[in-house]
């Protein structure tokens, strides 16, 4: 089962926006291993309920991270990492630990 993390946002002016998208596997009524952060989940067919979780679905599927990336950056300008004005340019990528 496909489920997305939904991250409502920190600031008024911003919109939900979805981190990831998993695989998860249903085992005894839980899916694993994301029980734990499962207020955090939403199927496909639980984001295209409301008017919220559409908007996130069609930012994820088009590519749009700038609700995202702007959170991101608000964090480490209030957090006072240097550097963080760098960060309005470019754009979330993954990187290995």
């Amino acid at each position: 089962m496909r489920v997305f993390f939904l991250q409502r946002p920190a600031y008024p002016d911003l919109r939900a926006h979805i981190v990831a998208e998993v695989v998860a596997h249903e085992e005894e009524g839980r899916l694993w291993p994301f029980e734990l952060v499962s207020r955090w989940m939403a199927t496909r067919d639980e984001l295209l309920s409301t008017k919220e979780g559409r908007r996130a679905l069609h930012d994820w599927e088009t590519g749009d991270d700038a609700q995202a990336h702007e959170q991101a950056t608000r964090y480490a300008l209030e957090d006072g990492l240097a550097g963080a004005r760098a960060l309005s340019g470019g754009h979330l990528r993954l990187v290995a630990d």
